[in-house]
């Protein structure tokens, strides 16, 4: 956790040439990994990644389990904050997310705003069954899936 703030507070430090800024998304879970040839594998890390695609740009988000292992350990002017239940790609129920805040954190109005998409690909039930009706479903449950952010 304090890597991630050190690293969060020297990307927010550093000088970046116009119009270029750099926000990172980081997430935190506890869990087993398991190691091959230099990289991590594993559900531990999978969740990780998952936490990381529901927060901003220079915000760190992490499990219940990761708050509960450093709730009452905090250093001063670290906290967390409850960012409430969110669906996880992949991830069958939801996960209870929070927020590390720090002092000089960026502050987001609305943090960890982007709910990962229902698990599948596929969208709700349809109640006509009309070429057009199943088409034209696809098609919005496809384009509220995709992330413009790029």
């Amino acid at each position: 956790m304090g890597a991630a703030v050190k690293a969060q507070t020297l990307l927010q430090q550093e000088v970046w040439p116009e119009p270029l800024v750099l926000r990172v998304r980081m997430g935190l879970h506890t869990g087993e990994a398991q190691e091959r040839d230099g990289d991590y594998f594993g559900p531990s890390v999978n969740r990780a990644a998952r936490l990381m695609a529901v927060a901003n740009g220079g915000q760190i988000v992490m499990s219940s389990a990761t708050a509960d292992m450093v709730e009452g350990r905090l250093t001063d002017g670290v906290g967390l904050t409850d960012l409430g239940e969110r669906e996880l790609r992949g991830v069958a129920r939801t996960e209870r997310v929070f927020g590390l805040v720090w002092p000089g954190a960026p502050v987001f109005e609305s943090a960890a705003t982007r709910v990962a998409p229902a698990v599948g690909n596929l969208p709700g039930p349809v109640r006509s069954c009309s070429a057009e009706s199943v088409k034209s479903r696809w098609c919005a449950a496809c384009w509220a899936k995709t992330d413009w952010s790029h």
